[in-house]
């Protein structure tokens, strides 16, 4: 089933390239309806990786728009990559001691 919206003028920037592809993945998973390479207009879904879907299937449980579901996705990995970087600086200077 389509229970997809489109969305608000404020998270369609974030509504493209291969945001869809994996939307649908989360959605419908990768073959749905006896759907396939093998079907007309396939969208070639299975090149892409399911971690990424199954953790925006998750978040859209408590979040439920697709859209903003992916945004807070992306936005807590990159705060949580950001807070290992400056960790990783921090725990590298007191390595090297004074300048």
């Amino acid at each position: 089933g389509s229970d997809v919206r489109e969305a608000a003028p404020v998270l369609a920037p974030f509504q493209q390239w291969d945001a869809n592809h994996y939307l649908h993945i989360a959605r419908d998973g990768y073959f749905p309806a006896d759907a396939g390479p093998w079907t007309a207009g396939w969208d070639n879904r299975e090149a892409f990786f399911p971690g990424y879907p199954m953790l925006l299937r998750a978040v859209h449980v408590i979040v439920p728009d697709w859209t903003a579901a992916g945004l807070l996705i992306s936005l807590v990995a990159a705060w949580t990559c950001r807070g290992a970087r400056g960790t990783s600086r921090r725990a590298g200077s007191r390595r090297s001691g004074p300048g």
